[in-house]
């Protein structure tokens, strides 16, 4: 009994967080990535949690068995999809993967790592490379405006 608790909080902790990760705040309303990201963890969660739970002699071949099919599966699944949305979903099988196997506070730490790239991506790449900058094609006449004090 205390194995089918355990299974129903991974498949639980998988859906949120599956759908944490495509969640994109004002655009959620009618967004099927939510959808699809959470069964996507759902669907990991289980292939994980359920090899998991094989003897201890057939565990390694089964969940090899068990990631490779995930992984297969999801790019089957999204490969008339853009690459934008076949990371998304790479990112919340491996999430699933992580939940079905019982690391849920690495999983939640992926979740968050992974939300901050997607949501905050523009201001990143803006942050890393300003817009001043990256007008001139050479980066070496902008050396002579770089002010060194010593």
């Amino acid at each position: 009994m205390f194995g089918f608790i355990a299974f129903a909080l991974k498949l639980l902790f998988a859906t949120v967080l599956g759908g944490a990760l495509a969640y994109v705040p004002g655009k959620a309303n009618g967004d099927v990535r939510i959808l699809y990201s959470s069964l996507i963890s759902v669907l990991s969660a289980s292939i994980l949690g359920l090899a998991k739970q094989l003897p201890a002699e057939s565990i390694g071949i089964f969940a090899g068995a068990g990631v490779l099919s995930v992984f297969i599966a999801v790019l089957y699944l999204s490969k008339n999809s853009n690459v934008e949305h076949k990371i998304l979903f790479l990112f919340s099988a491996s999430v699933g993967i992580i939940v079905g196997w019982g690391f849920f506070l690495q999983a939640v730490v992926l979740t968050i790592l992974v939300y901050f790239v997607v949501s905050q991506g523009e201001k990143l790449l803006t942050h890393i490379e300003p817009e001043e900058m990256s007008e001139t094609t050479d980066s070496l006449d902008n050396i002579d405006q770089i002010n060194i004090e010593k």
